[in-house]
């Protein structure tokens, strides 16, 4: 029984409306990925203007000492003292911890 009713609903959709929701879902998803990608890249160009800001600039990232080795529209990259190596998104970068370093003074970010 419910078996019919499942397949009656089916083919009470006409291929106009399977054709509208395909496309509803379509735009759904590139919708979501351009909002990413938009996020993205205004958060690198915000970055960019940032005089201050740029690779090999030392800053002050949770209280210890870090070299800026990368920014491209996806992540910052930060080398720390040890050597290790902090991946930050891009989108990340203003709520996160961190000051320049400015004349040996830690300045904030």
């Amino acid at each position: 029984m419910e078996q019919q009713v499942a397949q009656q609903l089916v083919n009470a959709i006409t291929p106009e409306l399977w054709d509208l929701f395909i496309r509803m879902i379509i735009t759904v998803v590139l919708s979501l990925v351009a909002y990413q990608v938009l996020r993205n890249v205004a958060a690198y160009i915000i970055l960019r203007f940032d005089k201050e800001f740029g690779k090999n600039i030392k800053v002050i990232y949770n209280g210890q000492n870090a070299i800026v080795s990368e920014v491209n529209m996806r992540r910052l990259t930060l080398t720390l003292e040890n050597g290790n190596e902090v991946l930050i998104p891009i989108t990340k970068v203003a709520q996160m911890p961190w000051e320049l370093v400015r004349n040996g003074n830690g300045g904030k970010g």
